[in-house]
């Protein structure tokens, strides 16, 4: 199980654009989507995307909630956070983390049906 703990913002916390690039393309990688399915659950276009895992884009605060959110692992988790929360593991092995995130999925794909 991974918990999130809400940290004093600092400037030099927020997210750093090439962590973010890079967590961005391995959480839709791992997560089978393309560019556009991803835009389509960030309410975001293909396009912006792109540029989000170019580096060329920072994502707002609210789209990088809405990748938090999607995130599993812990590098998605502090890249999507910058730092602006504590992240801590808690249970024994990644099968915690993998199931608390699949439920999740499940939930807003409930929510969007």
């Amino acid at each position: 199980m991974v918990t999130a703990t809400p940290k004093t913002i600092m400037q030099s916390d927020l997210p750093d654009v090439e962590k973010i690039s890079q967590a961005l393309r391995a959480l839709r990688t791992r997560l089978s989507l393309t560019q556009t399915q991803l835009g389509q659950r960030v309410s975001v276009t293909k396009s912006t995307i792109h540029r989000y895992e170019a580096g060329l884009l920072k994502p707002s605060p609210y789209v990088l909630l809405l990748l938090w959110r999607l995130a599993e692992t812990e590098d998605e988790l502090r890249a999507f956070s910058g730092g602006l929360v504590d992240i801590t593991r808690t249970g024994t092995g990644d099968s915690s983390a993998s199931s608390s995130g699949t439920a999740r999925r499940n939930k807003a794909a409930r929510r969007t049906s």
